[in-house]
């Protein structure tokens, strides 16, 4: 990658993800990078589930508002941490089918 301004921004959410794998909360483990020289590729841990878009509509009203205190619970770790998740939405929240927990 041959633009410096891609790879400091690259190199600050490398950063982020690895003080997240640290933090003992529900974000897939940072593994590693893969650059190119025109892309990169991160490798992160696979989450075998459902994305919330996909499961929403079978919640029930308890299990959405457990899913609601959960994203609380992560998110205040996170920007206790001043981190910032930029890209939240229901198909960046995966439903982990193994343990019935979600993951952002």
């Amino acid at each position: 990658i041959d633009k410096p301004e891609l790879l400091e921004e690259i190199f600050l959410e490398i950063k982020a993800m690895v003080f997240t794998n640290n933090l003992k909360i529900n974000i897939p483990i940072f593994y590693g990078i893969r650059l190119g020289k025109k892309s990169f590729g991160l490798i992160m841990e696979f989450v075998q589930g459902k994305t919330l878009s996909q499961i929403y509509k079978t919640l029930s009203d308890s299990q959405k508002i457990q899913v609601c205190i959960n994203l609380c619970d992560i998110f205040t770790v996170i920007h206790n941490h001043k981190l910032i998740h930029r890209d939240v939405k229901p198909d960046n929240l995966i439903i982990d089918v193994n343990d019935k927990d979600f993951k952002t």
